[in-house]
Order: C-alpha cells, then sequence, then structure tokens
C-alpha cells in the first residue's frame, strides 16, 4: 500500500531516525518526503509504500511521535504518467501583511500553474516566499512575471517569476 504520512511534533534530534527506523522495521519504502521546522515544530510529508495497514502503520509512529500522525491511503496512481511540464520559480519578499500568500498563489492558479513548493519566511518583519510551479505547456513567464508584477504593487512586495533554467540546477 502506498500512504501519505504527516508528522507533526516538538523538534528534537533524532525525529528522522526514529520515524525512518519505524518505516525500516515494517519494510517500508521512503518514496518522497518533505520536511520543514516551523517556529520549533517538526512538519513532514512523506509518501511510503509499505505492506501494513494504516493502523499499524499508525501505531508505531505514534509510539515515536505522539503529538501528531496523520496517514491517508494513496489510490493508484493515474494513468498516463506525469505529463511533460514547464517549470517556474516565483520569489517574493517585502514588508509582511495580510494577503500576500493569497494573492501570489491566485495570479499563478489563474495562469494555469500548479504549485508544487512552497517555502515562506517571516524574520524582523520582512516576509520572504519562494514558490515552485509546474504547468503542463510552456509557460508565458514573461506574461507571468508582469502580472505578478502588479499583484505585488498593489501589495507594497516585490514578486518576480522566471524559468526554471535546468544548467543552474
Amino acid at each position: 500500500m502506498e500512504y501519505v504520512v504527516s508528522v507533526v511534533s516538538l523538534d528534537r534530534p533524532g525525529l528522522i531516525a526514529d520515524v525512518t527506523e519505524v518505516l525500516a522495521a515494517l519494510g517500508g519504502n521512503l518514496m518522497a518526503s518533505s520536511m520543514t521546522q516551523l517556529e520549533g515544530h517538526f512538519v513532514w510529508t512523506l509518501v511510503v509504500a509499505v505492506e501494513a495497514t494504516s493502523a499499524v502503520l499508525r501505531e508505531r509512529l505514534i509510539g515515536v511521535c505522539p503529538q501528531g500522525v496523520t496517514i491517508t491511503e494513496l489510490d493508484a496512481a493515474p494513468a498516463g504518467g506525469r505529463v511533460p511540464v514547464d517549470e517556474v520559480i516565483v520569489s517574493l519578499h517585502g514588508m509582511d501583511r495580510v494577503g500576500i500568500v493569497a494573492a501570489v498563489t491566485r495570479a499563478v492558479a489563474d495562469a494555469g500553474g500548479n504549485i508544487i513548493g512552497l517555502s515562506t519566511h517571516l524574520a524582523d518583519g520582512v516576509y520572504l516566499g519562494t514558490v515552485q510551479v509546474e504547468f503542463p505547456a510552456p509557460a508565458d513567464v514573461v506574461g507571468l512575471d508582469a502580472r505578478l508584477r502588479e499583484v505585488g504593487r498593489d501589495l507594497g512586495v516585490v514578486v518576480r517569476a522566471h524559468r526554471v533554467d535546468a544548467d543552474v540546477l
């Protein structure tokens, strides 16, 4: 079975080792994950393949992470595989205010982009963010960048979009 597992906990040394040891003991394969530490809280989302029931998986994980474990069973992968995409990075920065992420992500969605990664950080009143976006066809990056610059002007922040350059990665 494939599951999406979300683990939320107060951060501590050894937490990732504890979670992955549980998965290994169950014969589980960690297929993808994204982890961050937010204001002293550990947040990790994993896609795992394991021949255990969700109840067994949850019971074992809650033993090492008693603050929070959520498990969702995944349906079979969609037929046809991944569609070739165009990748764009949106960056933003400026003084913090309500609605920055809502406005930026709405502009991205209206342009047909699918957000696959979002990272934000607030430091000393300055809001920073990076948004990874996939498009199912070549993106109009110039048009998206122009729209995001407008959004940024309205919000009083700087917002820019650029295509991912594979040579830089």
